[in-house]
Protein backbone atom coordinates (compact mmCIF):
# COMPACT_ATOMS: atom_id res chain seq x y z
CA UNK A 1 0.00 0.00 0.00
CA UNK A 2 1.30 3.45 -0.91
CA UNK A 3 0.84 6.95 0.48
CA UNK A 4 1.55 10.27 -1.23
CA UNK A 5 4.01 12.34 0.77
CA UNK A 6 6.01 15.53 0.22
CA UNK A 7 9.73 14.80 -0.01
CA UNK A 8 12.49 17.40 0.31
CA UNK A 9 15.95 17.91 1.79
CA UNK A 10 17.54 14.89 3.45
CA UNK A 11 14.50 12.77 2.67
CA UNK A 12 15.44 12.78 -1.03
CA UNK A 13 18.67 10.91 -0.26
CA UNK A 14 16.88 8.55 2.16
CA UNK A 15 14.30 7.47 -0.42
CA UNK A 16 16.86 7.23 -3.23
CA UNK A 17 18.86 4.87 -0.99
CA UNK A 18 15.68 2.77 -0.70
CA UNK A 19 15.49 2.48 -4.49
CA UNK A 20 13.20 5.37 -5.42
CA UNK A 21 14.16 7.82 -8.18
CA UNK A 22 13.60 11.17 -6.46
CA UNK A 23 15.17 13.99 -8.46
CA UNK A 24 13.67 17.08 -6.84
CA UNK A 25 11.39 17.98 -3.96
CA UNK A 26 7.71 17.28 -4.48
CA UNK A 27 4.93 14.76 -3.86
CA UNK A 28 5.68 11.08 -4.45
CA UNK A 29 3.92 7.76 -3.87
CA UNK A 30 5.86 5.86 -1.23
CA UNK A 31 5.29 2.36 0.11
CA UNK A 32 4.08 2.58 3.72
CA UNK A 33 6.76 0.12 4.79
CA UNK A 34 9.42 2.61 3.65
CA UNK A 35 8.21 5.40 5.96
CA UNK A 36 10.48 6.19 8.92
CA UNK A 37 9.05 4.86 12.20
CA UNK A 38 8.57 8.41 13.49
CA UNK A 39 6.51 9.52 10.46
CA UNK A 40 3.42 11.64 11.13
CA UNK A 41 1.79 10.60 7.83
CA UNK A 42 -1.77 9.41 8.39
CA UNK A 43 -2.57 5.89 7.22
CA UNK A 44 -5.69 3.70 7.24
CA UNK A 45 -5.35 0.56 9.34
CA UNK A 46 -7.70 -2.29 10.21
CA UNK A 47 -8.13 -3.30 13.84
CA UNK A 48 -7.10 -6.92 14.41
CA UNK A 49 -9.92 -7.30 16.94
CA UNK A 50 -13.08 -5.55 15.66
CA UNK A 51 -11.98 -5.10 11.99
CA UNK A 52 -12.89 -1.38 11.96
CA UNK A 53 -10.86 0.92 9.71
CA UNK A 54 -9.06 3.74 11.49
CA UNK A 55 -6.98 6.66 10.25
CA UNK A 56 -3.97 7.19 12.52
CA UNK A 57 -0.46 8.56 12.28
CA UNK A 58 2.10 5.98 11.21
CA UNK A 59 4.24 6.39 14.34
CA UNK A 60 1.17 5.67 16.53
CA UNK A 61 0.54 2.53 14.49
CA UNK A 62 4.12 1.35 15.06
CA UNK A 63 3.89 1.99 18.81
CA UNK A 64 0.53 0.19 19.02
CA UNK A 65 1.90 -2.89 17.23
CA UNK A 66 5.03 -2.98 19.42
CA UNK A 67 2.87 -2.85 22.55
CA UNK A 68 0.52 -5.59 21.28
CA UNK A 69 2.89 -8.30 20.01
CA UNK A 70 2.65 -7.24 16.37
CA UNK A 71 -1.11 -6.63 16.32
CA UNK A 72 -3.00 -3.36 15.91
CA UNK A 73 -5.92 -2.80 18.27
CA UNK A 74 -8.11 0.31 18.21
CA UNK A 75 -9.81 1.85 21.24
CA UNK A 76 -13.25 0.36 20.48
Amino acid sequence: MNVKIYINGNMIERYNNLGYNIIKKGYYDININDLPENSHVKINVICDNCKSVNEIKYYNYIINKKNNNGHYYCNN
